[in-house]
């Protein structure tokens, strides 16, 4: 929650600690009232597939922007007892509410691995691909 408090009190950028910058964010993001990117999708024990999903490891916003106050207003009422339901469940669920108000960028932006074992794998153990991080700026590890 202080992550939100921040942006919204002053903008700025949000990343986790566990996140490698592979490449300056590119300008056109710095002109979005808010910035977020997709992840792997996500499966919750009220769902019998897995939901899209938008990462809170990495986050841009003007101070004041409707998607994150409007996120920390909700975050305590989503609290289902998830990893993810108050964060990026909810997050989800706000960009499909106000598209206009939140620029969502593509996994391949900030999370090219998902969060899976194959995800892991593919950061950790397997060879890349010189042209795979192209699109990327950071990487959530």
């Amino acid at each position: 929650m202080i992550r939100l408090d921040i942006l919204e009190r002053a903008g700025g950028v949000y990343a986790d600690i566990d996140t490698i910058f592979h490449r300056a964010v590119p300008d056109e993001l710095w002109e979005a009232e808010s910035v977020i990117g997709e992840e792997a999708p996500v499966y919750y024990p009220d769902t019998p597939e897995a939901e899209p999903s938008l990462s809170n490891a990495f986050l841009m916003s003007r101070p004041g922007a409707w998607f994150i106050t409007e996120w920390r207003r909700r975050i305590i009422g989503a609290m289902d007892g998830t990893w993810s339901g108050h964060s990026c469940r909810l997050a989800t669920r706000l960009a499909r509410e106000e598209p206009g108000r939140i620029r969502v960028e593509p996994s391949a932006r900030f999370a090219p691995f998902g969060h899976t074992q194959d995800g892991i794998r593919s950061l950790l153990e397997e060879p890349l691909d010189p042209t795979a991080l192209e699109g990327t700026s950071s990487v959530h590890l």
